[in-house]
């Protein structure tokens, strides 16, 4: 081994310095976003992104909010969405789109959440709301018959 493959701690420092400029720098600008929505069997993951798929705040059921199967139920996930959603508000972002992704009990109770703060808001715009749960057309193949 060379002494070129080995990382050095300069190039970690790099590394989050060119993170850290990736971030959308006005926020201001941003009249659109992007609102993902991940439901899980055991939790549920908001994000909200600028159109180019940046993140810009983001919610988890299990952050500092629930623990064990509480972080699971539809309660939890409405009360992040609300909570996303408010900080998007404060933002500025009056449009959004929404992508719902998985199966969990999170997500009907998410996008409930989202209608009823709509509402409640009537500056407040949804654009579309699209499912991109991904599902095998035609899966693995079964394993080979038992012969007896």
């Amino acid at each position: 081994m060379s002494n070129d493959n080995k990382k050095k701690s300069g190039d970690k420092k790099q590394g989050q310095a060119l993170a850290q400029k990736k971030r959308v720098k006005n926020l201001a600008a941003i009249t659109v976003a992007k609102f993902h929505i991940l439901a899980t069997k055991n939790n549920t993951i908001v994000v909200a992104t600028d159109p180019n798929g940046n993140s810009l705040v983001g919610q988890v059921s299990s952050g500092k909010f629930y623990r064990g199967a509480k972080k699971s139920t539809p309660f939890a996930a409405k009360d992040i969405t609300t909570k996303l959603l408010e900080q998007i508000f404060s933002l500025n972002i009056k449009t959004i789109d929404v992508i719902v992704k998985g199966i969990g009990s999170g997500r009907d109770a998410s996008i409930e959440a989202i209608k009823n703060f709509c509402l409640n808001n009537s500056s407040f715009i949804v654009n579309s709301i699209a499912d991109a749960t991904p599902f095998p057309h035609n899966g693995c193949r079964a394993p080979k018959r038992r012969r007896v």
